[in-house]
């Protein structure tokens, strides 16, 4: 049964259904609200939605990537101290990255948009 990627070397399995789908879908959805609400051109807004949804995949394989180097760090020296459930603590690893990553984006975004508005204005 085929029920993710499987890395040999790290001996850790991918499954298909992480929340990577999840997060591309918020963080589209979050930098194109940001953007189609600070932007006044309509040909702005229009090139916008293309290039959000660009940035979007390129923050999910950011966050991918730093979510499981953070799994792979922390998880087993937690698992370790606390000796609880493997699958709470990769869960609250996966909750506490994706939402780091989500309000960071925000934030940077919506000062990179604000500044660009302003400059036009003046």
């Amino acid at each position: 049964e085929d029920s993710g990627f499987y890395f040999e070397q790290l001996e850790i399995l991918i499954d298909k259904s992480s929340s990577c789908g999840n997060f591309l879908l918020l963080s589209f959805a979050m930098l194109s609200f940001t953007a189609l609400n600070n932007l006044t051109k309509l040909y702005h807004k229009l090139l916008s939605v293309p290039l959000m949804l660009f940035m979007a995949y390129l923050t999910t394989i950011g966050v991918t990537v730093s979510r499981i180097y953070v799994s792979l760090v922390v998880e087993p020296k937690v698992e370790e101290l606390i000796g609880t459930n493997p699958n709470w603590i990769h869960e609250a690893i996966g909750v506490a990255t994706n939402l780091s990553f989500l309000i960071l984006v925000y934030i940077l975004f919506n000062k990179l948009v604000q500044a660009y508005s302003y400059e036009k204005l003046t």
